[in-house]
């Protein structure tokens, strides 16, 4: 959970510490004890990013919420700079050892994806930043275009080879009309998680009682290097009692070796 990766970084950092100091005496297990480390820094990195994330949403969303800044862009644009150069270091660290052990290159290619997606999102803020700068009344685009997203997380699922097809398919998830109110706008989000093929999503929607009420029609990527694989669906009606779903139209690209999860993303409560 993000409110233990705090003390999760905390506790890395200090494991690492007592480690570097062994480091200058070990002799027999240097290997095992640079692999200790390694591992220890991509925990640490893990955590950062959780917190990197979620603070760089919650600014965001400030953000939009006036006066925004080039400033306050600014500052949330480097703060992402920050990650992906930790998530750039770990990707070389791990590549020793998948050079020299055998470990698994796709980690280390899962962490340099990270570090460019990283630096494309700091890269549009910063970009962001320069248009405020010239022009203040500029209005920002809601933060899921960036994956700045915040609220109540609900698992909605996951997709496997079994439910995906390369000729495509409508994948369903049940989810209760208790969550869709009246004027709602949520997140859906395909998440990619292992797999030799990715997933192309072409559509999502909301269905209540057979009916669409909101879809999101855009062409997404979970896989490799995932992009523009967040959907925003907006409702316009109260949905309490009625028997709903979330559809994605998708397709499997190259074969079916394809897992992930999806993921909604219900706005915090008015405050």
């Amino acid at each position: 959970a993000v409110q233990n990766a705090g003390l999760l970084a905390r506790n890395m950092e200090a494991v690492d510490a007592e480690l570097e100091t062994l480091a200058n005496s070990v002799k027999r297990h240097a290997l095992t004890l640079r692999a200790a480390r390694q591992a220890f820094a991509m925990l640490r990195y893990a955590a950062h990013k959780a917190l990197g994330l979620r603070d760089a949403a919650r600014r965001y969303a400030r953000q939009r919420q006036g006066p925004a800044t080039a400033a306050g862009l600014d500052a949330i644009a480097k703060r992402l700079v920050g990650l992906a150069a930790e998530a750039r270091n770990c990707a070389k660290g791990y590549t020793y050892f998948v050079t020299r052990c055998g470990a698994y290159a796709g980690d280390a290619k899962n962490l340099e994806n990270q570090a460019r997606e990283l630096d494309h999102l700091a890269t549009s803020l910063a970009e962001l930043a320069a248009k405020i700068k010239n022009d203040p009344l500029t209005s920002l685009p809601p933060g899921a275009r960036f994956g700045l997203i915040t609220g109540q997380a609900i698992r909605l699922g996951e997709w496997t080879p079994e439910t995906v097809s390369e000729n495509g398919t409508s994948i369903r998830f049940p989810i209760s009309g208790e969550h869709m109110h009246n004027n709602t706008e949520f997140q859906v989000s395909w998440n990619y998680r292992t797999g030799a093929h990715g997933l192309t999503i072409q559509a999502c929607r909301l269905v209540c009682n057979g009916k669409t009420l909101a879809e999101d029609r855009h062409q997404g990527w979970a896989g490799s290097g995932s992009h523009d694989n967040t959907y925003t669906l907006s409702v316009g009606e109260n949905c309490r009692g009625k028997t709903c779903e979330i559809v994605g139209d998708v397709v499997s690209r190259g074969g079916t070796d394809s897992h992930g999860e999806v993921w909604i993303l219900l706005p915090d409560p008015e405050k």
